[in-house]
């Protein structure tokens, strides 16, 4: 079974959400998750944080700017990301990038999330060639 990008459903690993860094408050725990799955080979679907009360949802282009600045050991570089924005709406926007390449990054699909894929097997690889940006 694949999911909507093309991956295994069966190898994602535990699901996380990144935060906005606030003036006293800036965890990373989303950071260890995400590293805890590749470590077990298991992709990471990341939630982005949604601000209600300001009406600001956090694009894939920010949650990677946040990602960057925590990866001090650059494991993240090289890694397949997905970005995925309206998924299930009309306007659907899914794009399959390196990480190291997310700046540029065009979507403005909301809301969006992302995946940190871990190793892909050729049929992970042939799913996600259709997204490829």
């Amino acid at each position: 079974y694949r999911s909507v990008a093309g991956l295994s459903e069966y190898k994602f690993g535990k699901t996380t959400s990144i935060v906005y860094p606030e003036k006293n408050y800036s965890p990373t725990s989303f950071y260890d998750t995400i590293i805890k799955n590749l470590e077990n080979n298991a992709h990471t679907l990341c939630l982005l944080d949604i601000k209600t009360n300001e009406n600001r949802l956090m694009s894939v282009i920010e949650a990677c700017e946040i990602l960057k600045k925590i990866d001090n050991n650059k494991t993240l570089k090289n890694k397949t990301c997905v970005s995925l924005g309206s998924v299930g709406a009309s306007n659907q926007k899914i794009i399959v990038f390196n990480f190291k390449d997310y700046y540029n990054l065009k979507c403005d699909a909301l809301p969006q999330s992302l995946i940190i894929c871990s190793t892909l097997n050729n049929i992970e690889q042939e799913g996600l060639d259709e997204y490829r940006m």
